[in-house]
């Protein structure tokens, strides 16, 4: 789940995250807020509509490769 999510994400953004435990959001990847929306958009493609859900239920530190693929491993 993790590789997938890191793929997502460096096929959608370019951007190719080698650390993850260190929270997205972070201005370490110089990442547009916005642009996460094409990676939601992806993962609720591929996983289910429920991937939404995981940003009201949690809080900033879900934010991660780690945490996100827990967290959809649990609602898949």
């Amino acid at each position: 789940m993790q590789q997938n999510i890191h793929d997502i994400i460096l096929q959608i953004l370019n951007v190719d995250i080698n650390d993850y435990d260190e929270n997205l959001l972070s201005e370490h990847w110089n990442i547009d807020l916005a642009d996460w929306l094409y990676v939601f958009a992806e993962l609720e493609r591929k996983y289910s509509d429920a991937v939404y859900n995981l940003f009201a239920e949690n809080t900033y530190k879900v934010f991660t490769i780690n945490n996100l693929a827990r967290e959809i491993e649990n609602i898949i």
